[in-house]
C-alpha cells in the first residue's frame, strides 16, 4: 500500500450560501405583508372584480379612442389617408396598456 491511499482525505469544504438578488428580500417582505392583508380583510367580492375589470377596459379604451378621434381630424387637415390615425390607435392602445399595468400594480 501507498502512503497516498493510507493517509486521510480532508472533508470536502462546505460550499457557500447561495446569494440571493438584492430585492429578494424587499419582495418576499411586500409579498408575505400581502398575504397576512389578505387573510385578514378576506377574499374580495365577484362584484368587486367585475368592477375592476371594467375600470380596466375603460382605462384601455379611451387613451385608444381619443387616438382615433384626434387621429382623423390630423389625417382631414393634412388630406394623408390613415396615416395619423393608424400610428395615433396604436399610441393610444400602448397607453392604455401602460396605464392599465400601472393600475394593477398598486398596493
Amino acid at each position: 500500500m501507498t502512503a497516498d491511499l493510507a493517509s486521510p482525505q480532508p472533508p470536502d469544504p462546505v460550499p457557500p450560501p447561495p446569494q440571493h438578488p438584492a430585492g429578494l428580500n424587499h419582495a418576499v417582505t411586500r409579498f408575505e405583508r400581502r398575504r397576512a392583508e389578505a387573510r385578514r380583510e378576506g377574499e374580495p367580492s365577484l362584484g368587486r372584480h367585475l368592477a375592476m375589470m371594467g375600470a380596466y377596459g375603460w382605462i384601455l379604451v379611451t387613451p385608444t379612442l381619443i387616438g382615433l378621434f384626434l387621429g382623423r381630424w390630423l389625417d382631414d387637415q393634412f388630406n394623408t389617408g390613415i396615416t395619423f390615425a393608424a400610428a395615433l390607435i396604436m399610441a393610444g392602445v400602448a397607453f392604455g396598456f401602460r396605464l392599465v399595468w400601472l393600475r394593477m400594480h398598486q398596493p
